[in-house]
């Protein structure tokens, strides 16, 4: 009984560890504005098709 309390123990721990995690990156994400980033995404692509096409 004990063997399973201490495996659901750490996957609790894991879990919460990886949701930190998880919220750290959409703290970074979230400043950014989407359509700006798309734009931005959109005019590399645009450039490095060119770039393959000459």
């Amino acid at each position: 009984m004990y063997v399973w309390m201490l495996i659901l123990g750490v996957l609790f721990v894991l879990v919460i560890i990886n949701s930190v995690r998880n919220n750290k990156k959409l703290r970074e994400r979230k400043g950014r504005s989407f359509r700006r980033n798309y734009m931005e995404r959109k005019k590399e692509r645009d450039s490095e098709n060119k770039g393959n096409q000459s």
